[in-house]
């Protein structure tokens, strides 16, 4: 059952895009030191879709590759390079302001939070019951996207 969107946003120190200055395109990215996540089919490549319909794919010189989002963003957090990933993840680091995001009219990720169980048995009332109520809490603004913009 889908939950919700999974929003992803660009974003680093405040003192990163003091030294390098606040991209006005994805493109500006593209020579800056990502901080990316190895858990996909290309980690250095990052597919983005602008508020005009463009799209595209920048790939910048990736400085460190992990396997866990919230090691990427301590890092980013330490003006390490930036990072693209999760609201979910990074939520709080952005709040506190830890993290600045840039680009907040571009979006970075396509994908949804989504609630798995054995397709071989039909699904309980109880996990009907849970899957509707975790449903309709996260289906418009889940918490850790709230005031995010």
């Amino acid at each position: 059952a889908k939950l919700c969107p999974v929003r992803a946003v660009a974003a680093a120190a405040p003192g990163f895009w003091k030294q390098h200055g606040a991209p006005k395109h994805p493109r500006d990215l593209a020579a800056l030191p990502l901080l990316a996540y190895s858990n996909v089919a290309r980690p250095g490549a990052m597919r983005y879709w602008g508020p005009g319909g463009e799209s595209g794919v920048i790939e910048p010189p990736v400085r460190a590759i992990a396997n866990n989002g919230e090691f990427l963003a301590d890092m980013a957090a330490n003006v390490c390079g930036f990072v693209i990933g999760p609201t979910f993840l990074m939520h709080e680091r952005l709040r506190s302001g830890a993290l600045e995001p840039v680009l907040c009219g571009y979006e970075w990720s396509n994908s949804s939070l989504h609630l798995v169980y054995p397709p071989t048995r039909q699904p309980s009332a109880r996990l009907r019951a849970f899957a509707d109520a975790v449903g309709a809490a996260f289906r418009n603004n889940p918490y850790w996207d709230e005031g995010l913009g």
